[in-house]
């Protein structure tokens, strides 16, 4: 399958470095619009030279999506990305997510294999439980600097993180509301114990929550709760104004110890609280592919949406969420987390029980917290 890739930043480079770790690298060509090369433009004069297109950068999806369809290509990306900048309505961003989830009769279109959205909805799916239940996604980075500098730089883009965390309310969704906004003051305000450490967490919006209640019965709700590293969020915090030209100058840091921790954590109305989750190490990783875990754990996203990509029929709309639920598409998914090693570890004391449910219920509402906060 001959795919142009959108976006040739940390996310590209390491999902190269893996596919040649894996001797599997097909036929890729990149283009970048910090090089001057626009997606948009280059599928619409070249469309003929492709058979698939991957957004791993910050173009809107929807108009990628509709030239895709005007030149037959298969689509797929890590991520959903607005159309809008600044500040984002939690109404508006889902109206337009939800258009852009619509099939399209003449492509295969798979949203958000990356890591979160992405393969976090696999962890999800295999370890929710049945009953009704509330996923609570988190993630949290302690990368530290190998070398001990303190200068400020991230594992992620920082531009995305600041839209994200600081730009757009937070959001959660129920079977009631695909999305529904947080209420403001309790945005920045969560604050967890997990693995024995203190963490201050954002109430992201995220577009995995609604895929992931949405394909899932037994989940009543769904909320990301995301810690950046320490330095970064501090800053973030102190500089509220920060323009698009300072977030660029912010270095993405990949030779750096610590660890990506991404998962979920279910409450179903017991005195316990499982956990499922993957935990990338920065220094592992950039050992064996120059790359932070970070960045990793996206990659191996994008790896599984390759191999589903391959297979995916004309005029299905797929998340990783709803092609978990069928039996082949499952399989190729799983396949491709055990090439890559991809692990998951599950425990019953990584978060303090009595912590979560006390900032889950605020969230959600007295309804919600009454059925499943005992």
């Amino acid at each position: 399958m001959r795919t142009l890739i959108v976006g040739n930043g940390n996310i590209a480079k390491a999902l190269v470095a893996l596919l040649d770790s894996l001797g599997e690298r097909p036929p890729l060509s990149f283009c970048d619009s910090r090089d001057g090369e626009r997606g948009e433009d280059i599928i619409a004069a070249r469309g003929s030279e492709f058979d698939a297109v991957v957004n791993l950068s910050s173009a809107p999806t929807g108009p990628l999506i509709d030239l895709c369809e005007r030149h037959r290509l298969a689509y797929m990306d890590a991520s959903f990305e607005w159309q809008g900048e600044g500040r984002y309505s939690v109404a508006r961003y889902a109206a337009e997510l939800q258009d852009e989830l619509r099939p399209r009769a003449e492509i295969p279109v798979l949203h958000g294999f990356g890591m979160n959205p992405g393969l976090v909805e696999a962890i999800a799916a295999l370890h929710a439980p049945a009953r009704a239940h509330l996923a609570i996604e988190f993630d949290f980075d302690t990368a530290q600097s190998r070398t001990g500098a303190s200068a400020l730089w991230s594992t992620w883009n920082p531009a995305i993180y600041f839209g994200e965390a600081f730009l757009v309310p937070g959001a959660v969704s129920t079977r009631d509301e695909f999305l529904a906004p947080v209420p403001e003051a309790l945005h920045h305000r969560v604050r967890l114990t997990a693995g024995g450490r203190a963490f201050d967490f954002s109430t992201v919006i995220h577009d995995e929550t609604a895929y992931m209640v949405a394909e899932n019965p037994d989940c009543r709700g769904a909320v990301f709760l995301y810690s950046a590293p320490d330095g970064v969020r501090r800053h973030f915090h102190s500089h509220p104004d920060l323009s698009p030209a300072e977030l660029a100058e912010i270095p993405v840091r990949h030779d750096i110890t610590g660890e990506e921790c991404v998962g979920i954590a279910f409450l179903d109305g017991t005195a316990r609280v499982t956990c499922a989750m993957n935990r990338a190490d920065h220094a592992k990783t950039f050992a064996r592919l120059g790359c932070n875990g970070t960045c990793w754990q996206t990659a191996c996203g994008v790896y599984a949406g390759l191999k589903l990509l391959a297979v995916a029929r004309p005029g299905e709309s797929l998340t990783v969420s709803a092609a978990m639920r069928w039996a082949p598409y499952r399989k190729v998914i799983l396949d491709a987390l055990d090439r890559v090693g991809f692990e998951i570890e599950t425990r019953d004391d990584f978060i303090a029980a009595d912590e979560l449910r006390a900032t889950v219920g605020p969230l959600f509402g007295e309804r919600i917290g009454k059925e499943l906060l005992p």
